[in-house]
C-alpha cells in the first residue's frame, strides 16, 4: 500500500513507513531524507531524519539538514542533542563545546540514557559531568 501510494503522489508519510521496513541504516536515512525534503516543517519527522543519519554514519549529511532549519527548529533540544552529536562524529569539537556551554535541554530524555554526559566527557574528559548533563544511573 505504501509502495502504490507513491506511485501515485510521492508523499512523506509512505516514505516514513517504508524506512521502518529498510534493510540497512543507510536505506532507512535515505527513505527519511526524502520524506523530510517533504516536509521539512515537520519537528518530529526532523529528528527521526537526523537520528537515522547518525545511525547511518552521516554526520556530514545531519549536519547539512540542522543548517537548512528555522533558527525555531534548530534551537530545539533534540535537534540540538542530534546537531551536537553529528558536529562529535564530523569531528568539530569546537561546534560540540559551543552547544553544550550554551546549553542542551532535552524535554523528553530518559533517566539512564548518556547521550548528554556521553558528548560532555568526549570534549572535556577532565571535567565532571555538569548535573544538568547527568542522567546516568550510576554515579561516575
Amino acid at each position: 500500500a505504501w509502495q502504490r501510494s507513491l506511485a501515485d503522489r510521492p508523499n512523506a508519510w509512505s516514505l516514513r513507513s517504508l524506512s521502518h521496513l529498510a534493510d540497512s541504516p543507510s536505506e532507512r536515512a535515505d527513505l527519511l531524507l526524502s520524506a523530510h525534503k517533504l516536509q521539512p516543517g515537520l519537528r518530529e519527522l526532523t529528528v527521526e531524519t537526523l537520528r537515522a543519519l547518525l545511525a547511518a554514519n552521516r554526520a556530514a549529511e545531519a549536519l547539512a539538514v540542522v543548517s537548512e532549519l528555522s533558527v525555531e527548529d534548530r534551537d530545539h533540544g533534540r535537534i540540538r542533542l542530534h546537531t551536537a552529536q553529528a558536529a562529535l562524529a564530523a569531528g568539530d569539537l569546537d561546534q560540540v563545546r559551543q552547544l553544550l556551554d550554551q546549553g542542551i535541554v532535552v524535554d523528553n530524555l530518559q533517566e539512564g540514557e548518556d547521550s548528554l554526559d556521553t558528548l560532555w566527557l568526549a570534549v572535556y574528559p577532565d571535567r565532571p559531568v555538569p548535573r544538568e548533563y547527568d542522567f546516568r544511573m550510576t554515579g561516575s
